[in-house]
């Protein structure tokens, strides 16, 4: 991500910023909601990549046998998986001009530098939450988080995953492509065919975009009964079907509903966060946000991606 560089002497940023003519909360128009992101564990990585062994199949040789019979033995079947860690940055530079004349001003902004490094935060958990729903290679070095796109499919779309053809383990447990409106019985479908693959109902969430959250909740509405005089219509709080939440995040597909198991999807990090200080041939601060990280799911086939809902 790329930041302009704060000067006195620009007129984009600096001018509004430190005059007192204007109100000094500074009003945030964009929308960073990042909810989903901050639901999804974090896990200490280690190593050079992103790795784990998955169980991929069961010990055939486990059955009924008779008195007499010679016992037959065999082994479980299992892969090493791995991916690779991806770089995000969030570059800030404030002149010392700036940040005297920021000091100066007081308010909010007194300190300018402390507060850029903030938004540039924000920023940075956008972007990460905004590459949270893309597809994003697992095993390309240099290039964004590896998304549920391709971590949730049957291999329509993404034929491998960790370097692995698709099999039963790395198989979403459901992919549907039909064109439909959302539904109570597709949803069901859904919780039953993750539930049959292995997902426990307490650790699934269905998340999808704010288009279908308002699509179900007019499914609901004639459903509810609402008294002559009332005056509240609606629903209120995070909807559920059955006891599943439903979360609604703004960089999901409109037409995309998935149902993830959480117990197999985590954040594995390198390194959290953290601030390095950048040299400046100029009177500035400058440094920049880091980390190294990759979203990881350990058994894509208790999971479900549902698309092109109308």
């Amino acid at each position: 991500m790329v930041y302009e560089a704060k000067a006195l002497g620009t007129t984009t940023n600096s001018g509004a910023e430190l005059s007192q003519v204007f109100d000094p909360v500074i009003q945030n128009t964009l929308n960073s909601e990042t909810n989903f992101l901050n639901m999804i564990p974090r896990v200490k990585g280690g190593g050079d990549k992103p790795r784990f062994r998955a169980r991929t199949g069961r010990n055939n040789a486990v059955s009924y046998y008779g008195e007499n019979d010679t016992i037959s033995t065999g082994n479980q079947t299992r892969v090493k998986a791995y991916g690779e860690w991806k770089l995000y940055k969030a570059g800030v530079e404030v002149t010392g001009l700036e940040i005297e004349a920021a000091k100066a001003s007081g308010g909010e902004l007194a300190n300018i530098y402390a507060r850029e490094i903030k938004d540039a935060t924000d920023d940075l958990m956008v972007e990460l939450s905004t590459d949270l729903f893309g597809s994003g290679a697992d095993q390309t070095a240099g290039t964004a988080l590896c998304g549920l796109k391709r971590l949730i499919d049957d291999g329509t779309n993404y034929n491998t995953l960790y370097g692995v053809t698709r099999s039963s383990n790395w198989v979403a447990s459901g992919y549907d492509e039909t064109s439909e409106a959302i539904s109570l019985s597709r949803m069901r479908t859904m919780v039953k065919t993750c539930v049959e693959a292995g997902a426990s109902r307490k650790d699934l969430v269905f998340v999808t975009s704010p288009k279908q959250i308002a699509a179900y909740k007019s499914l609901l509405q004639d459903l509810q009964i609402v008294m002559p005089d009332a005056t509240r219509v609606g629903f209120e709080g995070i909807p559920a079907l059955d006891g599943i939440p439903i979360v609604e995040a703004q960089h999901c597909d409109d037409d995309y509903l998935y149902l993830l198991d959480m117990s197999v999807l985590k954040i594995m990090e390198l390194l959290p966060a953290t601030l390095k200080p950048l040299p400046s041939a100029k009177d500035a601060e400058a440094g920049f946000i880091r980390t190294y990280l990759e979203l990881v799911c350990e058994a894509p086939c208790r999971c479900y991606k549902k698309i092109n809902l109308t």
